[in-house]
């Protein structure tokens, strides 16, 4: 045991016992302080669990009053003696928010770097730990990945007979002891798809298997045989039934559009009763960088007030922006409030045919079309009350197609793609209008 104060023995090391006198000789001058700290060496394992509460007296005498005082005993920190260690079963957790969810990507023809991201949370108790090893399994779509990095150390999925597993090596990941734990990213990456890859609607899952850490200057493993199999996770490596953590699953395609609602400055005016055609919704398709997209239907939400009948249009028609004729070949229909606008007349179905020849292209990748929905609001103003009306589109809906294996992925592979599986779809946006 030994202290921070270097005057007189402060710093000499001595042999702890229940109590422990330090000779020193510091002056302090009226309203200063002084901080003093106390090291001492744990002892054996046999220890762990043992409490340790550190007292100090400090006894002083007045520089000019020679008075002097004997000083009154104050309790330091409180130490409990263990050694760290990570739990097999909720030692690693996946933080949802900070992990690419349930989604399409994009690899297109050249593949996708960091084109996902895993959080993950891990936390030691009864101390501290440093993670050195990773393994992660692709159980499903292995090929699909190419690398998975945890900062600069990046590996490759290796087939081993069980699944795809991505060992990352020399890691020095310092995990403090606590519930707040070690927040670490693995960047996931994918190979090219379409023509010259995979085929597009491939699904991807990864999970981390295997833990190994240091704490205390033993090293464990934490794995789950079952996931990566016995050659990876040998029975002789410690505990091989970890709770493993998944990050949601991906579907990898050649490209994907995005969806969104134009921007309004107010909403667009109306005439209840008319039996012309008038604007009552828009939406923007984009391209994806990685390559060009078909559009085969957009189903449209209506919403109403104001009018005395619902719904409070009898007719409607898809345009391209800045044209108030329908596209050709193009049908709206009207179920209650619900307004299906087929781009070729004919829905997308997996068989007897496949309308992805003629589908409405947007092209080339990166591009934007934007459709403007007409309706005939035939239904009159209710006296006294503004006529609005407020369309959004229904990602369940919206039927597009993925051109980079040119239609012959197959139904839900590359054509006759929905809308729900696309990130941030603009649920909670519409158009707006207004009498």
């Amino acid at each position: 045991m030994e202290t921070s104060d270097t005057t007189g023995s402060g710093s000499t090391p001595i042999q702890p016992a229940a109590t422990n006198t330090f000779s020193v000789s510091d002056v302090l001058q009226p309203g200063a302080s002084t901080t003093i700290n106390v090291f001492a060496d744990t002892g054996s394992a046999t220890l762990l669990g043992s409490n340790v509460y550190a007292y100090l007296t400090v006894a002083s005498i007045g520089q000019t009053s020679n008075i002097s005082s004997a000083g009154t005993s104050t309790q330091g920190q409180h130490i409990s003696v263990g050694t760290g260690s990570i739990s097999a079963s909720t030692g690693a957790t996946l933080l949802t928010a900070s992990s690419t969810p349930t989604q399409y990507i994009a690899s297109g023809a050249t593949g996708l770097t960091n084109g996902s991201q895993m959080a993950i949370n891990f936390i030691a108790t009864s101390g501290s730990a440093t993670v050195n090893e990773l393994k992660f399994a692709v159980t499903t779509g292995g090929t699909a990945v190419s690398n998975i990095c945890v900062g600069t150390v990046c590996a490759s999925p290796i087939n081993n007979g069980t699944a795809y597993v991505a060992d990352l090596t020399g890691l020095s990941l310092a995990v403090p002891n606590g519930a707040g734990g070690l927040p670490v990213t693995a960047q996931i990456s994918y190979i090219p798809v379409g023509t010259v890859g995979l085929t597009p609607g491939s699904s991807v899952i990864t999970k981390l298997a295997y833990v190994k850490y240091v704490a205390g200057g033993t090293t464990t493993v934490n794995c789950s045989q079952s996931t990566i199999g016995s050659a990876a996770c040998p029975s002789s490596s410690g505990s091989t039934t970890m709770t493993t953590v998944t990050a949601p699953t991906l579907t990898l395609q050649g490209s994907l559009p995005t969806v969104s609602i134009p921007t309004q400055s107010s909403p667009s005016p109306i005439t209840a009763g008319s039996s012309a055609y008038q604007q009552i919704g828009a939406v923007t398709v984009t391209a994806s960088t990685a390559g060009a997209v078909k559009v085969n239907e957009i189903t449209f939400s209506l919403g109403s007030s104001g009018f005395n009948t619902t719904p409070a249009i009898t007719g409607a028609k898809i345009t391209v922006a800045g044209s108030s004729t329908a596209i050709p070949n193009s049908s709206c229909s009207l179920s209650g409030t619900t307004i299906t606008c087929l781009m070729t007349g004919t829905a997308e179905v997996s068989t007897p045919t496949n309308q992805y020849t003629s589908d409405f292209p947007i092209s080339p990748a990166g591009t934007s079309q934007t459709f403007n929905l007409y309706g005939i609001l035939s239904a009159s103003q209710t006296s006294g009350v503004t006529a609005k009306t407020s369309v959004s589109v229904t990602a369940s809906g919206f039927i597009w197609d993925d051109t980079s294996d040119n239609g012959q992925g197959g139904y839900g592979a590359d054509y006759g793609l929905t809308g729900s599986s696309i990130y941030n779809w603009p649920s909670n946006n519409a158009w707006q209008t207004s009498d």
